[in-house]
């Protein structure tokens, strides 16, 4: 396990205590832990071309999500996500 120090803003603070309150996330580190799985695989699925992010509603009907935060994990020519490669901001240990 590594321990990793880092500064949240106020909204990375309320994004965390609002999955916090999911009947069930554990605590703040659990929901932290959950919001990155969930970015890592949704990550890779986009990494596939014309690929989307849906959403089914209740009816059945699905609703394309459409959010500025996507275009940060799209493919950029010559990259590509692999649970083996670092790229980008490095995570240090403290």
């Amino acid at each position: 396990m590594v321990r990793v120090t880092m500064n949240l803003t106020d909204q990375d603070i309320a994004n965390v205590d609002a999955l916090a309150e999911l009947p069930s996330i554990r605590n703040r580190t659990h929901a932290i832990s959950v919001a990155l799985a969930f970015a890592r695989h949704v990550a890779e699925s986009l990494q596939s071309p014309n690929s989307h992010l849906l959403l089914r509603d209740g009816q059945g009907n699905f609703e394309r999500i459409v959010m500025p935060e996507l275009q940060a994990v799209r493919p950029r020519p010559g990259r590509s996500i692999s649970s083996d490669q670092t790229d980008g901001d490095a995570v240090t240990p403290t």
